[in-house]
């Protein structure tokens, strides 16, 4: 299935979408202004990361998209602290940006 519309939810704090067999391109959630937690492994997803300016800035404390079919570069910047990011079992194209690890 593809991922809902969450724009009406500045509110959201954390959204937990593991393990749904989700498919499409990830949306812009530049507009959750309170999101924290952002967890959407174990999917199906597509294209490329979009750019982090899609992302909430500030408070973002985790960001999974382990085990997708997300593919192409990575973007530069990271939107949330060392060590939290999770973008692995994917497939980018080199060379990844040094946060990546």
């Amino acid at each position: 299935g593809s991922i809902p519309d969450f724009s009406g939810l500045p509110s959201l704090t954390e959204l937990s979408l593991q393990n749904n067999q989700l498919s499409g391109i990830i949306p812009d959630f530049s507009g959750l202004i309170s999101l924290t937690k952002l967890n959407m492994f174990n999917n199906l997803l597509v294209g490329q990361v979009p750019d982090y300016a899609n992302f909430p800035r500030g408070t973002f404390e985790t960001l999974n998209l382990r085990n997708n079919r997300l593919c192409g570069t990575l973007p530069s910047d990271n939107p949330v602290s060392p060590g939290f990011p999770d973008i692995s079992v994917n497939t980018f194209l080199n060379p990844s940006p040094a946060w990546c690890g």
